[in-house]
């Protein structure tokens, strides 16, 4: 995992100093000419590359985190309509059909809710993505208590995970999309954040007929 961690470091660090180089030589070559407004085009390129590698950055911390202190109770069936609500454009544009019959409003689980909006925000992302080519497009959030444990799942009908890929699905920057679609941290932070609300992650995926992601959460101590 780490020689896989520190190759995707790499990686990404030599594509975005490639660009920055590539922009950065063609404006100096423009502003030498006096074609000053054609040069703060690459400029502009320069600080957008920049943006986005110190977001990558931003994504690598959470690995070095220390799990948080502030535990407190929260609602999953808030966290998720929340979540929900973030993606109203694409999923009306792309005809998902969305199941939240199965939300328990009385449900609170012990948690961190900025971060557990992450992880729900980041689960319905790749549902979505793994939908795109589906035939069936439903995606089922749910959350109810099971053997006093709070769980929270996210059910989509996508095209699913192989067995081989399922084993490596956590680990950083993998990814099994295309080329410029996602760097492979998503679900790896996913994991970290769901070990530090001191809960389990896990997978039910089946080839072609959608994927199951379930955590379980300790339940809000009465």
């Amino acid at each position: 995992v780490l020689g896989q961690m520190s190759a995707g470091i790499a990686h990404e660090t030599n594509q975005t100093l490639s660009a920055i180089t590539y922009n950065a030589h063609n404006a100096n070559v423009l502003l030498k000419r006096d074609r000053i407004d054609e040069a703060s085009t690459f400029i502009a390129k320069i600080g957008r590359i920049a943006e986005q590698m110190g977001k990558t950055v931003n994504h690598l911390k959470v690995f070095a985190r220390r799990p948080s202190q502030e535990i407190e109770p929260v609602a999953p069936n808030e966290i998720v309509r929340y979540a929900l609500s973030l993606f109203e454009e694409r999923i009306t544009k792309n005809n998902i059909q969305i199941s939240t019959h199965k939300l328990d409003a009385n449900l609170r689980v012990l948690g961190e809710a900025v971060r557990l909006e992450q992880v729900i925000v980041n689960l319905i992302a790749n549902a979505l993505d793994a939908m795109e080519t589906s035939n069936v497009r439903n995606l089922t959030l749910s959350c109810f208590r099971q053997n006093n444990r709070g769980v929270i799942e996210v059910k989509d009908t996508g095209y699913g995970i192989s067995s081989e890929i399922r084993t490596k699905i956590f680990d950083p920057f993998f990814t099994a999309k295309e080329v410029g679609k996602g760097l492979g941290l998503g679900l790896s932070i996913t994991q970290k954040i769901i070990t530090d609300l001191n809960g389990t992650l896990e997978i039910q995926s089946i080839e072609d007929q959608g994927s199951t992601f379930r955590i379980y959460l300790e339940l809000e101590i009465q």
